[in-house]
């Protein structure tokens, strides 16, 4: 079916260097509805259609400075202006200049003197066929970004990630000047936390908007409320509102907008907000169409995104408690394997050191023994908490090696570094003046076994603990409550 075009919708540039036909082509046109305005020259009119971007063109064939020809061919030349059709009006009827014009991308041409009724006939068939062709790109365009923003904004984890694409991609599908996403923080107030804006208008990015009584006064202002049916306004000035609600709208040069709800599950998340700010629009239904599915799809996307974020929580809180110490409250042995293991291989490639203290808890069992297995328990606890306070980089690993014993990892130290940390440690532990009757003074000590390597190709971590083990072996053959260091 033929498209009925309306003329008011309309721009059309008339060229003549005569003024004479540009009045005989306003008689005929204004009346219609067409929307006018003139050139008289060839430079002029190519600033109008800079300026302006006409939907047609009748351009005179014939003029003094450059021809019509010439302006043609520099049109065709821009990608920006290829879309206009242009159909020449010339009193000359030479078959070469009428080929070179259709050459040239000339879309029809009027033989003057030209009949009023010729001329209307044929410029709404080119404005049929531009509005024709106009929508088909419009919709090819659509129908590309539609499925790139909904695959993008679907295979998007990071809920700021989906939230700023699908902001920019809704703005670049409509050419809007605004598109905004507000989280509802119920039930008190909406904040703007995505944003894309074309430049030279002023954003809305971190905006607190509190509801209020005068919001509620009239649902032409929507996007402070929880009504999930979509609302537009398409012109501010033409919209019954309170002084409030325009200057509310003035203030961020807003002339057109759309509020959707983003809600799945009958649950509303939030709102996207879809503005225009330099001239009122007029919202078709295939511009709707695909943002109302935008904003389902979006909603669903957040809806996975926080489902995700819930699940990646939860899998960190069981890792924590799989390489946990449920007693200490420090890493575990298993932590302590999966740390040294691959600490070894970064310090390799970097050829820097790692250091190691195992330390051991004097006489533990006969404090066991005598004080029971409840103080025990609060002994080991105090000792962790010690020799982790010792230790402050983020690197650097405090773990229980099993029983009684506890290990200091200690990436990219030397042993200078280690023996500090040994004596931080001992003066930790004994600190705490946990009374000890059997130990080897009035309180709990530890004895410690310090090493040092660079890890090579022809070594493992394996080697370290060894190591690491044999010193501990010696400060307590050399009477405990000491440290014993081996490179």
């Amino acid at each position: 079916m033929r498209s009925i075009i309306n003329p008011h919708d309309f721009l059309i540039l008339a060229v003549d260097d005569i003024p004479t036909n540009l009045k005989v082509l306003r008689g005929i046109l204004e009346p219609i509805g067409y929307e006018l305005t003139f050139a008289i020259n060839g430079l002029q009119t190519l600033e109008r259609v800079e300026r302006i971007k006409p939907d047609l063109i009748l351009l005179d064939l014939m003029m003094p400075d450059i021809d019509g020809l010439q302006v043609c061919e520099r049109l065709y030349q821009n990608p920006l202006y290829q879309d206009i059709p242009i159909i020449f009006l010339t009193a000359s009827q030479e078959q070469h200049h009428l080929v070179r014009a259709f050459e040239l991308g000339a879309v029809d041409y009027i033989i003057k003197p030209f009949q009023k009724f010729e001329l209307l006939a044929r410029i709404k068939t080119h404005l049929e066929l531009k509005q024709y062709r106009d929508r088909l790109k419009r919709q090819v365009t659509q129908e590309r970004l539609m499925k790139e923003i909904t695959s993008n904004i679907l295979s998007y984890s990071d809920l700021q990630d989906i939230l700023d694409y699908t902001v920019k991609g809704i703005r670049d599908l409509l050419e809007a000047d605004r598109v905004a996403i507000c989280r509802s923080l119920q039930p008190e107030a909406t904040v703007i936390i995505a944003e894309s804006i074309r430049e030279g208008f002023p954003s809305r990015l971190g905006e607190i908007l509190i509801n209020g009584q005068w919001l509620k006064e009239n649902n032409a202002l929507s996007i402070h409320t929880a009504d999930h049916c979509l609302q537009l306004i398409e012109d501010v000035n033409k919209s019954t509102l309170t002084p409030l609600q325009s200057d509310y709208f003035a203030h961020w040069k807003v002339k057109s907008e759309a509020v959707l709800p983003l809600s799945h599950l009958d649950k509303l998340w939030g709102l996207m907000i879809v503005d225009y700010c330099q001239y009122p629009h007029h919202w078709r239904e295939e511009e709707l169409n695909p943002l109302i599915q935008l904003t389902q799809q979006t909603a669903i996307a957040i809806h996975q995104s926080e489902l995700y974020q819930e699940l990646q929580q939860a899998n960190q809180e069981l890792e924590k408690l799989v390489n946990l110490d449920s007693l200490t409250q420090i890493a575990n042995r298993r932590q302590f394997d999966q740390s040294i293991s691959k600490e070894w291989q970064r310090l390799k490639r970097k050829n820097l050191p790692i250091s190691l203290i195992l330390c051991d808890v004097d006489h533990f069992k006969k404090y066991n023994d005598h004080y029971g297995h409840q103080a025990g328990d609060s002994c080991l606890r105090q000792i962790a908490q010690a020799i982790a306070g010792v230790v402050k980089r983020s690197s650097d690993l405090v773990a229980r090696y099993g029983g009684e014993e506890f290990v200091v990892l200690l990436p990219a130290t030397g042993m200078e570094g280690a023996v500090h940390i040994a004596e931080q440690v001992q003066q930790a532990v004994s600190a705490l003046k946990i009374p000890h009757a059997y130990g080897v003074a009035e309180w709990i000590t530890v004895s410690m076994g310090i090493s040092c390597q660079i890890p090579a190709i022809d070594t493992t971590f394996e080697q370290l603990i060894t190591q690491s083990d044999k010193a501990l072996y010696q400060a307590k053959a050399n009477g405990r409550n000491q440290f014993s260091a081996i490179v």
